[in-house]
């Protein structure tokens, strides 16, 4: 079984996030997108919003990563959040995707801290 299969089985895990340490606040979505995975990252927002409570998608949605290892460059030009992470390595079909699902993504609201 792949883990997008192991998300089918329980949709919560995809929001689990890194709680401490170098990678503080990273999640799974985070590292599809920065392995240029945007087929299996799209079958995972569309997860995250059929599957979730809004208010779960929300907590998902506006993780942001914030350990150690994001204050360095590049990956301080990274953002904090999957919308940021998608922007910066150019999955536009995944932001589009994300903008029709999310309707509370605001990115004016959800700014990183650390750029």
């Amino acid at each position: 079984a792949t883990v997008l299969d192991m998300f089918d089985r329980q949709p919560s895990l995809v929001g689990i996030a890194h709680s401490r340490g170098p990678y503080e606040g990273e999640t799974s979505l985070h590292l599809l997108v920065v392995n240029d995975r945007e087929t299996e990252l799209m079958r995972a927002l569309k997860l995250v919003s059929g599957r979730l409570s809004v208010n779960e998608a929300k907590t998902v949605m506006l993780s942001q990563a914030s350990g150690r290892f994001f204050h360095d460059l590049p990956m301080r030009h990274y953002g904090g959040s999957v919308v940021a992470y998608c922007a910066c390595f150019g999955l536009k079909s995944a932001i589009r995707l994300m903008m029709r699902l999310f309707a509370f993504l605001d990115l004016n609201d959800n700014p990183c801290h650390i750029t």
